[in-house]
């Protein structure tokens, strides 16, 4: 009587088994993404490709992103599928670029797959040093970060084929970057929509340039009130070396020593610096 029992018990189990793929792990985060949007159709991105986005910015969101770099814990994909740049805002700025898994989707797919890590690298790196490349008695908005870079700052470009360049800027820069604010934003809305504005684009290498050289971002702040002339800076020896200095370090070709330091003179933003030359940290 008790082996019939176990038997009937036996059976029972066998019954409810489940099969060893239904057992098989995931975190409640990779549940919560599925396939489906993980695969998303050439149709779809071809669509958006054809769409004009001129500073594309997604609704704002009412939670905050963490500030603790240190302490930060990324989850295994994006919140947003298409979101792969996330800039955090502390003592200093920090860009992180998440996996890759599902990026890839595009008719050129072995082109995109191979420079998929290059590329957000490189923007990565290059919109972190610009971030960075703002002072403390400066309040940097997310408006600041708006049309103010060539695309081939932020991508790796083919230059021997402009088809291709096309098509990777329209790839890689439908992808969007989360701001401190918890605001998706397309990549595309950081680059300049048609030709560059010289000054703009001067007073971006300028911030590139100190971003990646704190002894650059010192030096240039502490240059004495004697190096202003009115509201431009002097053309002197010392001051032509420390923004040679800077455009060097920003890795750009397309301003000459004289372009650069004429464009700077005439930017805004410049200007609102040069205020503080000669005062402590930065600050009159």
């Amino acid at each position: 009587m008790e082996k019939n029992k176990i038997r009937q018990v036996q059976k029972e189990k066998a019954k409810n088994k489940f099969s060893r793929k239904d057992l098989k792990k995931s975190s409640p985060l990779d549940a919560s993404i599925s396939y489906k949007d993980l695969e998303e159709s050439e149709e779809e991105l071809e669509d958006q490709y054809e769409t004009e986005d001129e500073n594309d910015d997604q609704n704002q969101k009412d939670t905050s992103l963490s500030l603790d770099i240190l302490n930060l814990e990324l989850p295994k994909y994006p919140p947003k599928i298409k979101t792969v740049l996330l800039l955090l805002k502390g003592e200093k700025f920090r860009v992180l670029h998440y996996g890759f898994k599902g990026y890839g989707n595009d008719k050129e797919t072995s082109y995109f797959k191979h420079n998929v890590f290059d590329n957000f690298s490189k923007a990565a790196s290059v919109i972190e040093s610009y971030a960075n490349g703002f002072y403390d008695f400066e309040n940097p908005r997310r408006e600041d970060f708006y049309e103010r870079f060539k695309s081939e700052m932020l991508l790796k470009v083919n230059e021997n084929s402009t088809d291709v360049k096309n098509k990777t800027n329209r790839h890689f820069l439908s992808y969007y970057m989360k701001f401190w604010d918890g605001v998706d934003v397309k990549i595309s809305a950081l680059t300049f929509n048609g030709k560059p504005n010289a000054k703009t684009l001067a007073m971006t290498l300028f911030r590139i340039g100190i971003g990646k050289s704190q002894k650059l971002k010192d030096d240039f702040i502490k240059l004495d009130s004697k190096s202003l002339n009115g509201d431009h800076l002097r053309k002197t020896n010392f001051v032509l070396e420390i923004l040679n200095e800077i455009l060097r370090s920003s890795e750009d070709k397309t301003f000459t020593e004289d372009t650069f330091f004429a464009n700077l003179n005439e930017n805004d933003e410049f200007k609102n610096i040069l205020k503080h030359l000669g005062g402590k940290n930065g600050q009159n």
